[in-house]
């Protein structure tokens, strides 16, 4: 679906798409050589789940010398990790931050809802009416700076979205020894918003899963749902 007939179905939300003094904030656009033929063979071996959203760090399939060549100079040629994310979302749930950057490929036509890390107040907490968007057009390359909150890509048609996520490896797999231990006081620090590696996240109250493994509920306000 156009990006003009998506922002005419949300005039609840600021798109970043006509405001690139605003945009820089949160992230980029890149050009990348030989993304294409990446993108065709991610289109291949995604298959989205029409329950629920699918994560897969590091997909052998994608994650090869080859394709990382692609992105190491984005990344300081440390170790980076190929991997994907599909699945009918529409809704917000929560906002994550990474302390890196992040490479994000649309395989498919998509929103992404996006904050910045200055927008969580002292007691890390996110009001969702701050959360701007972004369209994303099949084949686009988008580059969120370190800090930059965001979450799960809402899809703009049945179907379903599909999206590569670069990252250096290790980021989003499961924390092996932390543990948040909580104080005597109700005060929250940024140890509680840690999740997994390199993840840190809040989520909304409404996203009962997120909160039963543990995450904080800092989100405020609406649960903001992308229409199509």
């Amino acid at each position: 679906m156009s990006y003009e007939t998506i922002k005419a179905k949300n005039c609840h939300l600021e798109f970043l798409n006509d405001n690139h003094s605003a945009l820089t904030r949160y992230g980029k656009h890149l050009t990348i050589a030989g993304i294409d033929a990446l993108i065709e063979q991610a289109d291949r071996q995604i298959v989205i789940n029409s329950d629920q959203n699918t994560y897969v760090a590091s997909d052998p399939v994608l994650d090869t010398p080859e394709n990382r060549k692609l992105f190491m100079s984005y990344f300081g040629g440390i170790e980076i990790q190929i991997g994907w994310v599909a699945g009918p979302n529409s809704t917000m749930n929560g906002m994550e931050y990474h302390k890196s950057n992040e490479i994000i490929v649309a395989v498919t036509d998509q929103v992404l809802l996006l904050g910045l890390q200055s927008d969580i107040d002292a007691r890390y907490q996110f009001e969702s009416k701050k959360a701007k968007a972004l369209y994303l057009n099949r084949g686009s390359c988008f580059e969120l700076m370190p800090g930059t909150l965001h979450l799960s890509p809402c899809k703009t048609d049945d179907r379903g979205f599909k999206s590569l996520i670069i990252l250096p490896k290790g980021t989003n797999l499961p924390l092996e020894s932390f543990t948040y231990e909580q104080s005597g006081s109700d005060t929250v620090t940024e140890e509680r918003l840690l999740f997994m590696k390199n993840k840190w996240l809040i989520a909304h109250p409404e996203r009962k899963p997120l909160i039963e493994k543990g995450a904080h509920p800092g989100i405020v306000g609406e649960n903001i749902r992308v229409w199509y």
